[in-house]
């Protein structure tokens, strides 16, 4: 049982975007470099704020688990998003 109360994943590949963690929500990193630039107690728990690399980052457990990570093609529209749409629409054929 995961003891995330709650939480926000910035994905900085991403252009910042957020993504909420749900309570209890189960999250595990294959690979972790960085640092806890917070740490305190607040009302019986541990909020932690952290800022670093991670590959693998997957959530759930068992038939539920999925990823996190960013793919591909969410990297190439955040990075390149109008040279990817006319790039598409030019591929698409008549």
């Amino acid at each position: 049982m995961s003891t995330i109360l709650s939480g926000t994943l910035f994905l900085e590949s991403l252009d910042g975007e957020k993504r909420q963690l749900r309570p209890g929500e189960e999250l595990e990193f294959w690979e972790s470099s960085g640092e806890i630039r917070m740490l305190r107690l607040e009302d019986n728990q541990i909020a932690v704020r952290y800022h670093g690399r991670v590959r693998g980052m997957t959530t759930g457990s068992g038939e539920g688990l999925h990823s996190l990570m960013p793919t591909y093609l969410e990297w190439m529209r955040a990075r390149h998003g109008l040279s990817l749409f006319w790039g598409a629409t030019l591929y698409l054929p008549a």
